[in-house]
């Protein structure tokens, strides 16, 4: 996850948008999804470095919107709608795909605000 006092965060912050990885204590925490469900946040994005997470991730994705468990079902969001995967590398490498995340994140925000 993207803390407080990274480029991520800072995207983040500019959009309008609440991260909870921002209070951890160290720059790149690692949240558990019972942080994240005490949370209950409107949305999750799910974001990877590499094509090998990705594919990691994309079967934690389809899993917690297809056959949530109990523990993800306490969300009060949308399953189906409301948790996002990310391209590969779109939050992790700084550069001048900034602009482009940037872009995702606010593309991604319109489709919460119309469901």
């Amino acid at each position: 996850s993207a803390g407080s006092d990274t480029w991520p965060d800072n995207i983040f912050q500019r959009a309008g948008v609440r991260n909870l990885a921002s209070e951890a204590a160290s720059p790149w925490p690692m949240l558990s999804a019972e942080a994240v469900i005490a949370d209950d946040p409107d949305c999750i994005m799910i974001a990877s470095s590499t094509s090998q997470s990705f594919d990691s991730n994309t079967r934690r994705y389809d899993s917690i919107r297809r056959k949530p468990t109990a523990l993800w079902k306490a969300l009060t969001l949308d399953l189906e709608k409301n948790i996002k995967l990310a391209s590969p590398g779109l939050f992790v490498v700084n550069g001048p795909r900034i602009i482009d995340s940037y872009q995702a994140l606010v593309l991604l925000l319109g489709t919460l605000i119309q469901n």
